[in-house]
């Protein structure tokens, strides 16, 4: 369909097997010619958006038709103003640069025209080992992405529970942009990345004006892959100044619990437990958030790190625990207690060894020792007497903020961080890919 004869006659002569219609695609009375039921999808190569926009208009609205439309553009456009109904657009020229990016970088492609074409689907060849590689997938507990297909020698594996990543594999990672970029960047170096796969800045909420950035706050700065410090005024509503490329201010909030409100690119959120409040603002946090968060106990320097594995994510905690010790360089601690052999049923006596095989997977991949602490009797007892060895000790743990914190329940992981003097870093593992 064209305006112009001379176009008609040239396409007539390069494609004589197509139907040709002069006219003006943007009117209803030319479209109304179109016997839709003989067409598979449309085509659209008008420049002009805003007619595209009302053709786009008329195919939808007045004459009903839900075809397949695809819109090829050579500028930017707002595509929030068309229909969402079966409509794509398509820039050649990004397609084309993309291309020659993804021969330049053989190790990651991303396709165009997909979703939003923001980089939420890639493709990655696994170069390096990780905790990623040789472990089965179902104990990686992936936020904001997923394993949606693996090419092994060239055949396709549907991921399961069951199946390990191994170097060489192709893997389409499916999620979040910026979190399926520093999956793949893990993939490829096997460089720890956290807490990259949920974001990058340390969410600081503050209680009065501070003129310097606590020691054990940067110390997660400068260790690990957080990029900037977004401080948080609490108790008013007055925004300050930023005081660097490297902090900044965002307006206040008015009660503690308005932080986990704050989801953009948080990666790890600090919190001090200075107050009388401090029980109920350590249950708001296992509760409601979603991103790691520290409770501090003001530690300037870390003398070694500990992981609980009494949780129901074990491989979550020491996947964790093990890539903060590759980033800081610190010795690593593994601890599980069970309970006394004379009351463990069969179930007690699986998770011992499935943490056992947990501990030794870890240690056979990387080649890496650490300590691993088995004992008997009551976890938060017997966790809390390695930890008073030496409260410089940083404790990881994992939440579950559908596991009760009152007084008579048995939250290990909310008891630990409740109780021991040493700063804990929780990690929210209730998110999950359900399909594994």
């Amino acid at each position: 369909m064209d305006i112009d004869e001379s176009h008609l006659e040239l396409y007539r002569e390069t494609f004589p097997q197509i139907e040709t219609i002069r006219g003006d695609a943007s009117s209803m009375l030319t479209l109304r010619k179109v016997d839709f039921s003989k067409v598979s999808f449309i085509i659209c190569s008008i420049r002009d958006m805003e007619v595209v926009h009302e053709i786009c208009h008329i195919l939808r609205d007045n004459l009903k038709v839900d075809l397949p439309i695809l819109v090829i553009h050579y500028d930017p456009i707002e595509t929030e103003t068309f229909p969402e109904s079966n409509l794509t657009f398509f820039n050649p020229i990004e397609a084309g640069s993309q291309a020659i990016l993804n021969r330049m970088d053989t190790h990651i492609i991303r396709p165009t025209s997909i979703g939003k074409g923001g980089g939420e689907l890639i493709q990655v060849a696994v170069k390096s080992a990780s905790h990623l590689t040789a472990r089965p997938l179902k104990y990686l507990r992936p936020t904001n992405w997923h394993v949606s297909m693996v090419y092994r020698d060239d055949e396709p594996l549907v991921p399961n529970g069951e199946l390990k990543l191994r170097v060489g594999d192709r893997v389409i990672l499916a999620g979040k942009p910026k979190v399926v970029e520093n999956i793949a960047k893990l993939l490829i170096t096997g460089t720890p990345q956290f807490p990259l796969q949920y974001g990058g800045v340390l969410l600081y909420p503050l209680e009065g004006k501070r003129d310097s950035i606590l020691i054990e706050a940067a110390f997660w700065l400068q260790k690990t892959r957080l990029q900037k410090v977004r401080y948080v005024p609490y108790h008013h509503m007055g925004p300050e100044e930023s005081t660097g490329s490297e902090f900044e201010y965002v307006p206040g909030i008015g009660l503690f619990r308005d932080l986990f409100d704050i989801h953009q690119d948080v990666g790890l959120l600090f919190v001090e437990l200075k107050t009388v409040f401090r029980n109920a603002r350590l249950r708001a946090c296992f509760k409601y958030s979603k991103t790691p968060f520290l409770v501090s106990r003001n530690c300037g320097h870390y003398s070694r790190i500990v992981v609980s594995l009494n949780t129901d994510q074990p491989a979550v905690a020491l996947e964790t625990g093990f890539e903060i010790s590759r980033m800081t360089d610190l010795p690593l601690e593994v601890t599980y207690v069970a309970l006394p052999e004379a009351m463990q049923y069969e179930k007690d006596k699986v998770q011992i060894e499935e943490r056992l095989s947990l501990v030794k997977d870890f240690k056979s991949i990387f080649k890496k020792e650490f300590t691993y602490h088995f004992l008997e009797g009551n976890p938060v007892r017997e966790t809390l007497q390695i930890l008073n060895e030496d409260e410089k000790k940083l404790l990881v743990v994992v939440s579950d903020h559908t596991e009760p914190t009152g007084f008579f329940n048995r939250n290990v992981p909310y008891l630990l961080s409740k109780k021991t003097k040493s700063s804990v870093l929780v990690i929210p593992g209730d998110i999950t890919d359900d399909r594994l």
